[in-house]
């Protein structure tokens, strides 16, 4: 090992036998030495990289648009040979090649330490690194996660909202202090200004109309409701369905305008009852039975010939057959 030559071989030896992860450079950043961790960590072998450029052993990632650890390490060790001072780098993503041409993504946290002999002059250089990796690409895959998760928070095609839990002085929740409205929040609201305001203060009616106590009750026992109340508060004239769930401090709130289907369950409840007016009218006898032959429907005509009373409860105890037979020309 040329590059070696002259340096202590138990100084170098005691260098590779330590526990963190080592890399001894020259000052003309040649490759010394390297401790097993490194190696392993770099799936390297110390035979194969002894004496070599450290730049032709680590080179960039072709395949990463933005691969900046060579230039940056450069930049460093550049550093500690003029001032002769440690440099600490920030994180840097250095893929590390392995078999061949292929590369595994790395992420490091490097200090390069110059080690100076009698004369003051840098003997080697210490590069000690810390790979973050395995920490890096889990924080990367949460935020992955949060931005798909808001994506898909703001796509809703609901009222999603976010809320703290607030307590007064005895520990009772009291109130909720706003975080976060998707988009379709806002425009059934007509609201942007909320963010951090209280629950009760961009929304009064919700005092009056119960629903600030629905949520306070979810808050206090952790029991998830759904419920549905017209709300004719801060300009709004609708039916809303509501369903609140406590995770942990906050309240999280799912808001359905369900004005429409309301209107048309109305308008269903007015066809039924002229339908059944104009049916009760007839002096015909006339029936409703599913598929199965239950009964469904009796006008009162029917009723009174049979004497009977139509209930919905004991409909399939209606002796329908029995007055079917009954029936005859009158």
């Amino acid at each position: 090992m040329k590059r070696a030559a002259g340096y202590p071989s138990s100084a170098l030896r005691a260098l590779e036998n330590v526990p963190d992860l080592y890399l001894i450079l020259s000052p003309d950043l040649y490759i010394l030495t390297a401790s097993g961790s490194y190696l392993q960590a770099t799936f390297t072998q110390r035979q194969a990289i002894q004496g070599r450029y450290v730049f032709e052993v680590f080179p960039d990632n072709p395949a990463t648009p933005k691969a900046y650890g060579t230039r940056n390490l450069m930049t460093s060790l550049q550093t500690v040979l003029a001032t002769k001072q440690t440099h600490q780098m920030e994180l840097q993503q250095y893929d590390v090649p392995v078999a061949g041409r292929s590369f595994i993504q790395k992420y490091w946290l490097p200090t390069n330490t110059p080690v100076l002999n009698e004369l003051g002059e840098i003997d080697y250089i210490i590069h000690k690194v810390e790979d973050v990796t395995v920490q890096q690409q889990a924080k990367q895959a949460m935020q992955e996660n949060q931005e798909l998760l808001k994506t898909v928070f703001e796509a809703a095609p609901l009222s999603l909202s976010v809320y703290q839990i607030l307590y007064d002085s005895s520990g009772q929740v009291e109130d909720f202090e706003i975080l976060m409205f998707n988009s379709f929040t806002v425009r059934t609201t007509g609201m942007s200004d909320y963010l951090g305001k209280r629950y009760s203060q961009v929304f009064p009616h919700t005092i009056e109309s119960g629903v600030l106590d629905r949520f306070k009750q979810v808050a206090t026992s952790g029991q998830t409701t759904d419920f549905e109340v017209w709300y004719g508060g801060e300009g709004m004239q609708h039916w809303f369905r509501f369903i609140a769930v406590r995770q942990q401090e906050r309240l999280v709130v799912i808001t359905e305008d369900i004005t429409e289907r309301k209107k048309s369950e109305a308008a269903l409840r007015k066809s039924e009852a002229r339908f059944r007016l104009m049916v009760d009218t007839v002096p015909l006898s006339i029936w409703i039975t599913d598929a199965k032959g239950r009964v469904e429907y009796l006008n009162q005509h029917w009723c009174n010939y049979c004497g009977v009373a139509f209930d919905l409860t004991t409909a399939d105890e209606m002796p329908l057959a029995s007055c079917i037979q009954r029936m005859g020309p009158r």
